[in-house]
C-alpha cells in the first residue's frame, strides 16, 4: 500500500518497492545467501500461501512447494493483472486481499532471491498448528 498507488503498479512503484525492501534486507541479521541452514516455510492464509494453493502442487502432508523460479513467474504475471482480475483467481481466498497480493508476492521473491532460497513450501496448517508439531515432538 505504501508503493502501489494503482493495481497493476507502475514500473517505477515496483522499482521503489524493491529498493525498499534491500534496504529492510540489510538490516536483517541473516546469514548470507546460499549458507541458509533452514527451508523457507510459510503458512495459509498469508498472500504466499495462497500463492502455492493456486499453484496446485501438494502432497500427502498438505504441504504445497514453489520454486523460486514459478515465483519470479508469478510476481512477473501479476505485476500486468488489474485487481478485479488477481480477484478472479479466487474471489473467496482473494477477498479483502486483492490490492496487496501483487506485493505480498514481490516480498517473497525478493526476499528468496536475496537470501539465496530456490524453493518455498507452505503448510496448509497455520503457525499455531505448526507451533503445535513443534511442542509435541520435544515431549511438551
Amino acid at each position: 500500500e505504501r508503493f502501489f498507488s494503482s493495481i497493476p503498479p507502475s514500473p517505477d512503484e515496483i522499482d521503489a518497492a524493491e529498493a525498499y525492501l534491500a534496504e529492510q534486507f540489510d538490516t536483517l541479521p541473516f546469514p548470507v545467501a546460499g549458507a541458509v541452514p533452514f527451508p523457507l516455510i510459510g503458512t495459509t492464509g498469508s498472500t504466499t500461501g495462497r500463492l502455492a494453493s493456486l499453484q496446485g502442487e501438494t502432497n500427502d502432508a498438505g504441504l504445497y512447494t514453489i520454486s523460486a523460479e514459478d515465483v519470479l513467474g508469478w510476481r512477473n504475471w501479476l505485476s500486468d493483472l488489474t485487481e478485479p482480475e488477481i480477484l478472479a483467481l479466487d474471489s473467496g481466498a482473494l477477498e479483502g486481499r486483492s490490492d496487496v497480493f501483487t506485493a505480498g508476492v514481490l516480498i517473497l521473491e525478493q526476499f528468496a532471491t536475496r537470501f539465496g532460497f530456490s524453493r518455498y513450501t507452505v503448510s496448509s496448517g497455520g503457525l499455531r498448528h505448526g507451533l503445535a508439531l513443534r511442542a509435541a515432538s520435544r515431549g511438551a
